[in-house]
């Protein structure tokens, strides 16, 4: 029989003996409509399966008709931009990381081999499988716990999505606003940072998404996009989604563009940068390296950062 399980509300994997699978994050009416090449409001399905011919025939008892396919059809919905997962997905992106967190090592997630830490941990938070990454008491600002990323891309643009919360109560920098999640770089994983997402304190007890900058062809200091609609988090409200696109200069020339969304907000829009001045420059990876503080300062209790759900997808 042809089997529907929701994944999140309102949305299915399908499977047929294992055979017919619709993509994650396919709806039942994307699939339909995409099968049929039809247009229609939810209809009633029916579904059944003729052995003897291997055929699946969707019936839609809201018109429409009935079509056949066969068996071994593999139904893909038209990928315009975004997705209910990934909203703000541009169109075209090659998909190179969806990892969601459920075991260790993930596929796809390198760093240089990895690093093993200790302060690395598969946990379930809000409901979600997440990487939590541990701050011991009196660790000391200026530095990360624990680090991973996804090697490879080279390509002029980078978009990710990840869902972030930190630890309720978390002890902020006594002297900064900088509390990094995730690194896009322009070279090798341990070399160049022109990006990197941040959440930056805005008072006692709450932060929002912010993209610093770090190491461009502008500046060889960090400096923080003012973000145009800020977003603010409380601590151990649970998971917020963030996503970013970032689209590499042309050698030599200010025309680089960056784009923030939290919770699909649009916060931050960047046009006419040089992020790079290498003579080829691209996006070559991605890294988790959430480093607390800009430096001095110890922690005065154990706080944890929890990184869910990591998709990134790239083009030229």
């Amino acid at each position: 029989m042809l089997e529907f399980t929701a994944e999140r509300s309102g949305y299915f994997h399908v499977f047929l003996g294992g055979v017919l699978d619709l993509p994650r994050h396919t709806t039942e009416r994307e699939a339909l409509e995409h099968a049929t090449n039809l247009k229609f409001e939810y209809p009633n399905v029916a579904v059944h399966v003729d052995h003897g011919d291997y055929k699946v025939l969707l019936t839609l008892a809201a018109g429409g008709g009935a079509q056949t396919l066969p068996l071994n059809t593999t139904i893909v919905p038209d990928p315009g931009p975004g997705s209910p997962d990934y909203p703000n997905e541009p169109a075209g992106m090659t998909t190179v990381a969806d990892v969601a967190f459920d075991s260790w090592m993930p596929a796809g997630i390198t760093w240089d081999g990895y690093d093993e830490s200790p302060n690395l941990a598969i946990v379930t938070y809000d409901s979600d499988s997440c990487v939590r990454v541990r701050y011991p008491n009196n660790y000391a600002g200026g530095y990360s716990p624990a680090r991973f990323g996804r090697a490879g891309g080279g390509k002029k643009h980078i978009y990710c999505s990840l869902m972030h919360d930190l630890s309720a109560g978390w002890h902020y920098h006594p002297n900064s606003t900088v509390n990094k999640v995730w690194f896009c770089v322009d070279s090798a994983l341990g070399g160049g940072n022109p990006f990197y997402l941040n959440c930056e304190k805005v008072g006692d007890g709450t932060h929002r998404y912010v993209m610093n900058f770090q190491g461009t062809a502008r500046s060889p200091y960090s400096w923080i996009a003012t973000p145009d609609v800020s977003v603010y988090h409380t601590p151990g409200d649970g998971l917020v989604q963030v996503e970013w696109h970032l689209i590499m200069n042309s050698p030599g020339t200010e025309d680089g563009e960056a784009r923030l969304w939290v919770n699909d907000v649009l916060t931050t829009t960047i046009t006419g940068e040089e992020f790079s001045g290498s003579a080829d420059p691209k996006w070559t990876a991605s890294k988790c390296d959430p480093i607390w503080g800009g430096g001095g300062g110890n922690k005065s209790q154990e706080d944890y950062q929890y990184i869910g759900h990591l998709y990134q997808s790239i083009k030229d």
